[in-house]
């Protein structure tokens, strides 16, 4: 039985399970005959053989160990998605890996051992993927920067250059560039600087263009104030003569001439439109008044020609139907 025991042992509890064996054999006190010789020497020999066995599998479990804290190591640096900030890392586990399949114990594998270089593989593909990935984003991202940053350039010369220019859209543009400052890290330091200086001079002369503007544009909200005025004064006396007829007609001209000179003095510019807007809005309601009363005859007289649909008073009928027609012409 303690033959069969040694010849059977293996794995990290040899060693404890081989002394135990020893242990027990010594117990049993010595022989001498032809048998127990026999055994003696069977013992002796699983012995030395289980010794032989275990400092094998102890180098084989140590490859093996080695090959799977490198597995480990290598996912590892998949699961941290930042193939760039494990190139290094993974230069070094390939030699590692390299190493110990140049060594002795890498002239045969297991097939556990298999199943760890797969996963090893594996873990190298999805490492190139993801660097592939990032190199294929990062270069979108580059010509997404230059894209853009080209397309503003372009927009801000043009609008340079331009005959007329809102304000609200040279900010537009110059709050743009100045976002778009951030979109430079994204290219390459080849071409950064070009595209820094034109975006530096587009942005200048479009905002000497805007000051420009601006002090024309003073002169011109004087101007519009006094014409403003004059639309205020026409409103008012619309409401004034309450002719609601007129004031339909003339609402609508009022409010386009508004439109067209809506920029004041900003000192002036919140109380002019006030006083317009209240006449205006004066307008509309004395307006919707006059078109819901119109409405109300209309329908009044629709019910009223709808009850002579059935009658055979027919001349009475037909003059009643002119007069309701007169009536809904004067309407």
């Amino acid at each position: 039985q303690l033959c069969e025991t040694v010849e059977a042992l293996q794995g990290p509890e040899t060693p404890d399970r081989l002394e135990a064996a020893r242990a027990a054999w010594r117990a049993l006190g010595p022989f001498d005959d032809p048998r127990g010789r026999g055994l003696g020497t069977r013992f002796a020999l699983a012995v030395e053989r289980c010794e032989q066995r275990h400092e094998r599998w102890q180098v084989r479990n140590a490859f093996r160990s080695q090959l799977e804290a490198l597995v480990n190591e290598a996912e590892r640096l998949v699961e941290s998605g930042d193939p760039r900030a494990a190139a290094h890392a993974r230069a070094a586990l390939e030699k590692r890996w390299a190493q110990l399949a140049s060594s002795p114990a890498g002239t045969k594998w297991l097939a556990d051992e298999r199943a760890l270089q797969r996963r090893f593989v594996e873990a190298g593909e999805a490492l190139t993927q993801q660097e592939q990935s990032m190199r294929a984003e990062r270069q979108q991202r580059e010509r997404a920067a230059r894209g853009q940053l080209k397309a503003l350039c372009h927009h801000l010369e043009q609008l340079a250059q331009a005959d007329t220019i809102t304000p609200a859209a040279a900010d537009r543009a110059l709050g743009a560039a100045a976002d778009a400052v951030a979109q430079l890290r994204a290219l390459p330091a080849a071409e950064r600087e070009a595209l820094r200086q034109r975006l530096t001079v587009a942005r200048q002369t479009l905002a000497q263009r805007v000051d420009e503007h601006a002090l024309a544009e003073d002169w011109k909200r004087w101007a519009n104030a006094d014409v403003q005025q004059q639309l205020i004064e026409r409103a008012e006396t619309l409401l004034a003569a309450d002719d609601p007829r007129q004031m339909l007609k003339e609402i609508g001209r009022l409010e386009q001439e508004w439109k067209r000179f809506a920029v004041a003095p900003r000192r002036q510019s919140q109380v002019l439109w006030n006083r317009f807007r209240a006449a205006r809005d004066a307008l509309r309601r004395r307006g919707d008044a006059y078109l819901a009363e119109n409405l109300a005859k209309k329908e009044a007289l629709c019910v009223a020609v709808e009850q002579l649909a059935d009658s055979t008073e027919w001349n009475a009928s037909a003059a009643a139907i002119r007069r309701m027609q007169d009536e809904w012409k004067q309407i």
